[in-house]
């Protein structure tokens, strides 16, 4: 089975989505070792034509992405603008992965709700569809920053228990190339401990960093 994963974060290494692209992967592998992963990361160079022939042997299309804004990036969306006339065929010749092709989405958002990610998908799900590819369901995880700082805590348990069991629908469906209903998943610890942390760990050390104090964050414009 031939899977391609684009990593649509802007980060050149690390990031919410090479670490769950990697916890879906490991995941995957416990399912089915026959598996080959093709990995894409438009943030070292963008998919050139040669790249292109990559996904007529391909099975599952996996885009994993940060939301911005609730949507998707704008340098993923000019990709999958050029993916679009590929696989229409704008050029002449239609790509065979139209109709076979299986697509499925890999959102995290920096809301607490994992269901900040939804518009996202909805707009990976129109793109498949303008492109004749087959949406197949896809997965939004909240937490932010949060989740790159408990790594060290097994996927599936603990806090990530949801998040486990969402990342398990969305890889038993690319493994047995089924469709799901898009899943959404929130850390398993109270909203106030990620505000909290999020106002001490990020907020409040940045601005400190950048000689502006904890009561200066909260001026108004008048």
């Amino acid at each position: 089975m031939n899977v391609i994963i684009l990593n649509g974060s802007p980060k050149p290494s690390g990031g919410n989505s090479a670490y769950l692209i990697e916890c879906l992967k490991r995941m995957m592998e416990l399912s089915n070792q026959d598996l080959r992963f093709t990995m894409l990361n438009i943030r070292n160079n963008m998919i050139s034509e040669p790249d292109y022939q990559l996904f007529e042997s391909c099975d599952a299309f996996v885009i994993a992405s940060p939301v911005y804004f609730n949507g998707l990036p704008s340098h993923l969306l000019e990709q999958l603008v050029r993916l679009d006339d590929y696989f229409n065929g704008h050029k002449g010749i239609k790509s065979h992965a139209r109709g076979r092709m299986n697509v499925y989405g890999l959102m995290n958002c920096g809301y607490f709700d994992g269901n900040g990610c939804a518009l996202a998908l909805e707009m990976i799900e129109q793109w498949a569809v303008c492109c004749g590819l087959n949406y197949s369901g896809g997965s939004g995880f909240g937490g932010g920053e949060m989740l790159g700082m408990i790594t060290a805590v097994p996927f599936g348990k603990g806090p990530l228990k949801t998040p486990g069991k969402v990342m398990q629908k969305l890889s038993d469906a690319i493994v047995t190339k089924t469709a799901f209903e898009n899943a959404f998943a929130t850390p398993d610890y109270p909203r106030f401990i990620f505000m909290n942390n999020a106002n001490m760990l990020m907020w409040e050390k940045r601005a400190k960093e950048n000689g502006i104090t904890k009561k200066q964050l909260y001026y108004r414009i008048p």
